[in-house]
Formats: structure tokens, sequence, C-alpha cells
């Protein structure tokens, strides 16, 4: 093999290594500084991007001490706000507010996917107390 060649080689296998590393750093748990309208809304938003539906019913202070979000369906009532259908069996949708480097963003597990979270300022979990 030439000096060339191998030079090749080597800088692929470098360049490689490095891209490996840079996109795949670890999600730590975060929370927010503080929720603003504006990040409330846009968190509404990402929720309904990964899950679909309707926008749901948030706290002002979401995310601000606890870095698990859980949804549950709004149980349909009759006329005289008694549930219609009976007991519900279904598991709540579970979202989770995570650094993944500068980025701060919404993630899904059930389907594995992140929206990321401009205006909303996070800092990992364990510094918040």
């Amino acid at each position: 093999m030439s000096k060339r060649s191998w030079s090749i080689c080597l800088w692929s296998g470098i360049m490689l290594m490095s891209g490996c590393q840079s996109t795949t750093a670890e999600p730590v748990a975060a929370l927010s500084k503080h929720t603003g309208a504006a990040a409330k809304q846009e968190i509404q938003q990402a929720i309904v991007k990964l899950k679909g539906g309707l926008a749901p019913v948030l706290a002002d202070n979401v995310f601000e001490q606890n870095d698990v979000l859980l949804l549950e369906k709004k149980p349909l009532k009759d006329g005289q706000g008694l549930p219609i259908m009976g007991r519900d069996f279904q598991f709540p949708s579970q979202f989770n507010l995570q650094l993944r480097g500068e980025v701060c963003g919404l993630f899904y597990g059930k389907t594995g996917g992140f929206e990321p979270l401009a205006l909303l300022e996070c800092i990992p979990k364990a510094t918040k107390q």
C-alpha cells in the first residue's frame, strides 16, 4: 500500500470515529430554570408533534421540579359528569425533559422521538437544588 493510500485510510478512520463521538451525547435528565408562557406553548407543540392529538393542558411550572411528565387521556363523561366507559386501563403517556449536549428537548420513549425546545432554558437535574 502506498503512503498516500495509507494516509487516506487513516484520515478516513479518524473522521469516522470523531463523527461518531460527536453525535452520541448521552441524554441527561434536565429541569427547566423557569417555564414562561412561550416555552409552555413550545412544549405543547412538541407533544403534539411527538404523539399527535390535541395540545394538552400543562401547569405553569411544568418541568421545573421533575424531569418526567405523565399525560392521561381525559375520560369521556355523560351529561351528569359520570364516566361513560367505566374503568380505563390505558397507561399514561410519558415524556422526559433531556439535555443532549447543549440541546434541551422533549423525549417520547414510546416512539424514541426527540423534539428540541429552543425557548426553554434547561439545567441538568442533578445540579438544581
